[in-house]
């Protein structure tokens, strides 16, 4: 029975996404989940079968029981698309494993009308309406032609990395360039203070890049989907905290794989180091997890002496190895982007030049309105000399570090 059904979805030709043209292999099914449903059900997904691939997306054919069934460690911790087959979205948008997975989620398939506009509004991954009672031809073609469908197609645009040092701007950057339709960027996936249950749904990838040759089989696995990652220069371990494998072989690998690179760094160091000292006290890195208001703990000379000479050294020495094997790279400073003197269409003029650098076209006016206002150094900027005058030593950190070299903490 299974052999006759495939005749009759070779004999009806491809499936066709919306454009008119073969789709793309762009879905995987894991076998087990194959098996689960009626007949009716198992008939469509087999009609899904000239989408898969063992190397795409994972599509979970029924996300509300894999919430409701699972343990209280289940989540998707790598690109998914999934179908909700309920029309009560209250449960599942309750689930903090489903909130977890969402960080990762390339779009949902939803049979009613009123869910669709309810996760539309809720979250920025595509969701798209398919018919519940379609034949398995019309329900395959339907999931074909999606907008979620579309959302899992390759874009022109080549692999790439940007690459920073910490307090760098380069969170702000990410969320900006992620803004073009034809990029998708994970940010940090090799952070190794990612817990293994993090709350926000981030995967630990590094557990699975235990040297050089898994690490290789990650990036490929991760540039399948992705367009770009964000990575950072990987600073100094806290006192008595070990790195993973070899810190520096990571992300010697990863720049030399045939990508483009953009490297991200701020001149003013002091700055930078401070800011970094003070979100460790205080644990907000960004904007919007909230506000330094309150009174800090004074920073000690000879450690912010020997981060200025860490961030020195991680910035020469990647610039180094970058020029030594001939590796090109798109080169861009914090202050180009975020200083008082450059306005909003300097910033775009910079962000134009990392988008064709990418081989990114140029987006919508529409983008670019998104674009500015993530931009906005009121809206985004943590750290600023008000905050800086909360730190009760901050005169003498000023008086001893700044200068030509590394900046200053305060504008003269």
């Amino acid at each position: 029975m299974q052999v006759v059904r495939r005749i009759r979805g070779w004999l009806a030709g491809p499936l066709r996404g919306g454009d008119g043209e073969p789709a793309p292999r762009l879905l995987r099914v894991k076998a087990r989940e194959r098996e689960r449903g009626d007949d009716a059900w198992r008939r469509r997904l087999e009609a899904l079968r000239p989408l898969y691939d063992d190397r795409a997306v994972v599509l979970d054919p029924f996300v509300d029981a894999t919430f409701r069934e699972g343990d209280a460690e289940t989540a998707h911790r790598k690109p998914w698309a999934g179908i909700v087959h309920g029309d009560d979205p209250d449960a599942l948008l309750a689930d903090e494993r489903f909130a977890m997975s969402a960080n990762n989620c390339a779009g949902l398939f939803v049979f009613d009308p009123i869910l669709l506009e309810t996760l539309l509004q809720r979250f920025s991954f595509a969701v798209s309406l398919i018919p519940r009672a379609a034949e398995p031809r019309e329900f395959a073609q339907a999931v074909a032609q999606s907008e979620v469908f579309a959302a899992l197609r390759p874009t022109a645009v080549p692999s790439f990395l940007l690459f920073a040092h910490p307090r760098s701007g380069s969170t702000t950057l990410e969320r900006a360039i992620a803004c073009h339709p034809e990029i998708r960027i994970l940010g940090e996936p090799f952070n190794p203070y990612i817990r293994k249950t993090d709350k926000k749904g981030h995967y630990r990838y590094l557990k699975d890049a235990g040297d050089a040759a898994s690490l290789g089989r990650c990036l490929d696995g991760l540039f399948y989907y992705f367009t770009g990652i964000r990575h950072l220069m990987p600073g100094r371990p806290a006192e008595g905290r070990t790195r993973p494998w070899d810190a520096e072989r990571i992300n010697r690998q990863i720049l030399e794989r045939p990508l483009r690179r953009v490297l991200l760094s701020r001149r003013n160091r002091l700055q930078t180091v401070v800011s970094e000292l003070m979100s460790t006290q205080t644990r907000v890195w960004q904007r919007d997890e909230g506000r330094i208001e309150r009174p800090l703990e004074p920073l000690d000379p000879a450690d912010v002496r020997q981060r200025l000479d860490w961030l020195r050294g991680d910035v020469e020495q990647y610039r180094e190895f970058l020029d030594a094997k001939r590796l090109e790279f798109h080169e861009i400073f914090y202050e180009d982007l975020f200083d008082a003197a450059v306005d909003s269409e300097g910033q775009v003029a910079r962000v134009r030049e990392i988008f064709a650098y990418l081989g990114a076209g140029d987006p919508s006016e529409e983008v670019w309105k998104r674009i500015r206002g993530l931009l906005d150094p009121g809206t985004t900027r943590l750290n600023s000399e008000e905050t800086y005058r909360l730190i009760p030593n901050a005169d003498e950190i000023d008086a001893t570090f700044g200068g030509e070299q590394d900046g200053r903490l305060f504008s003269d």
